[in-house]
């Protein structure tokens, strides 16, 4: 029942703030949060489910930081505000739910979520600026339709399968 509200509260927040077109979309980034919820409820690791919570709360600060240009001018203030509003959140999210309290939920001696968040954010940070790189070598134009879209998703890809393999081995 809390998944369940959990759920519909980030939906509802999606549409509330909806306008024409965004950085990010919304529907993405419901559609991942969807995603982790799916995740951890068919038991899967929590270093892999938070890469790609890392993914989707770096996905919200940015979708989020661009639609409130017009109200925050400076672009570094926006990002930080959001950024510590958001990853504040799931930290003290994290803490709630008992997470920190496990002493073997780790990887390399690092909280498998708290590991995985900032994998996932660094991984989608990375394709970003791939992404930028390509349409700077490519006259400001996509090498592929929605490379925007296929370029984290393949690095998040990679990511997961390389903690699938450190975690489970081969």
């Amino acid at each position: 029942m809390k998944k369940a509200y959990s759920f519909l509260l980030l939906i509802s927040f999606f549409f509330i703030f909806a306008t024409k077109t965004w950085a990010f979309c919304p529907l993405c980034i419901a559609t991942t949060g969807v995603g982790i919820e799916l995740l951890r409820y068919l038991g899967v690791d929590d270093s892999i489910v938070g890469i790609w919570l890392g993914a989707f709360s770096l996905s919200v600060v940015i979708w989020l930081s661009s639609i409130t240009s017009k109200k925050i001018k400076n672009k570094i203030l926006r990002f930080l505000i959001f950024f510590m509003l958001i990853y504040g959140s799931n930290i003290w999210l994290i803490e709630w739910m008992g997470f920190f309290k496990n002493q073997f939920n780790t990887l390399f001696g690092i909280n498998k979520i708290i590991l995985g968040t900032v994998t996932g954010s660094i991984t989608v940070m990375i394709s970003f600026f791939i992404d930028k790189y390509i349409r700077s070598k490519n006259n400001g134009k996509v090498l592929v339709y929605y490379q925007k879209l296929i370029i984290p998703l393949l690095l998040l890809s990679v990511s997961t399968a390389a903690f699938y393999l450190i975690i489970y081995g081969i």
